[in-house]
């Protein structure tokens, strides 16, 4: 392993998973700070695929939207992961900072989640937690929300293939570790996936074995008992496993190969065998030779005519009701299972009693 590698492993070992799974369960300790959302100065604008609802400042939600249309136009450039126009624009809410997080009873360890049932989806970001990719530095905001934007992308796939846990979480880690910097894209920097990697290696620095049939054959995301460490660590080998298969055209072509022949209906043995032509001892092997190496590579991409373009995205500033945009983003807090209905009950109680020209527009 390159002394850069190695430096960065043990960087990201001290590192405290402050954030990691970007969807929000856990039960939250706060309450809603109705007062806080009453006093925010709420905004919405439109971008070619986002609708954006925010109480930070106009130059950082333009950087955020920025980073979310490029990389909507890079997937669909290189997966052909494109957004479903029939599902209309996805909200996005960027909040300013902490206290605004607060009040919406967020957990102070996350940094961005997705929210998803049918009918409704959006993503959840704090301005404050989300550097621009141009920056050339991790960002644990940016990351999270990409990770889920791979997500909501390949839904509305064009191909059909299998979506195995390790391919679908290991993909969306390798996909979010995209930057637009310095004229190129960058795909791959292992230290943009922050603390996915801290528990990827022993209490001695080691590397742990990745055990790439079981990844293959897990029908979950994690391995043995369904613990955060566990799942941490099923992530940080997916994306070790995909940033293996992306870093040679031959092996992502067989990937996708691989996959298609499972959705067909053979077996993981004979689609695996038949089309990398290894066993997975074998693959083993490469897949662990690569993780220790001095190959663990990010790819470049040239952002140029004929390679990379991207298109100058619309942002528009939308003229809405304030009451509507409260609403909206006080909505991000009843819809989530870790809110407590006491709590949810308390918020409408204080908005009927202190705020009644704002109970009066609410639906619920």
């Amino acid at each position: 392993m390159s002394a850069r590698t190695a430096f960065m492993f043990s960087q990201l070992m001290a590192m405290t998973a402050a954030v990691l799974f970007s969807s929000i369960s856990m039960a939250d300790s706060t309450d809603i700070d109705v007062k806080q959302i009453y006093k925010s100065e709420w905004s919405k604008f439109e971008s070619d695929n986002f609708v954006v609802i925010t109480n930070a400042s106009d130059s950082k939600s333009r950087l955020i939207v920025e980073d979310l249309e490029n990389f909507t136009q890079f997937i669909g450039r290189i997966l052909n992961f494109k957004p479903d126009p029939s599902q209309g624009k996805l909200p996005v809410y960027v909040l300013k900072n902490e206290r605004s997080y607060e009040a919406l009873a967020v957990p102070e360890n996350s940094a961005g989640y997705f929210y998803k049932l049918p009918g409704e989806q959006y993503i959840v970001t704090r301005a404050d937690k989300f550097r621009s990719s141009k920056s050339g530095k991790a960002s644990p905001g940016r990351g999270i929300v990409l990770h889920e934007l791979v997500h909501y992308l390949d839904r509305n796939a064009v191909y059909k293939f299998a979506r195995p846990p390790w391919y679908t979480e290991g993909v969306a880690e390798y996909l979010a570790t995209f930057r637009h910097y310095r004229g190129n894209v960058e795909v791959g920097e292992l230290g943009n996936l922050e603390g996915r990697f801290y528990g990827m290696r022993t209490a001695s620095g080691k590397l742990k074995h990745i055990d790439t049939e079981a990844m293959f054959k897990s029908k979950k995301t994690y391995l043995g008992k369904d613990t955060r460490y566990n799942g941490n660590l099923f992530y940080g080998q997916a994306a070790m496993i995909v940033h293996y298969l992306f870093a040679d055209k031959q092996r992502q072509l067989m990937m996708y190969k691989y996959l298609f022949a499972v959705e067909q209906g053979y077996s993981i043995d004979e689609a695996f065998e038949g089309i990398f032509n290894m066993t997975f001892a074998e693959f083993d092997e490469e897949v662990n030779k690569y993780a220790r190496g001095r190959t663990v590579l990010k790819v470049v991409y040239p952002v140029r005519p004929g390679a990379i373009e991207f298109t100058e995205p619309t942002y528009t500033r939308i003229e809405a009701d304030r009451f509507e945009l409260m609403n909206s983003a006080l909505g991000t807090a009843l819809n989530r299972r870790g809110v407590s209905d006491d709590i949810k009950a308390d918020a409408i109680k204080e908005i009927e009693d202190r705020y009644p020209e704002w109970r009066a527009t609410m639906a619920f």
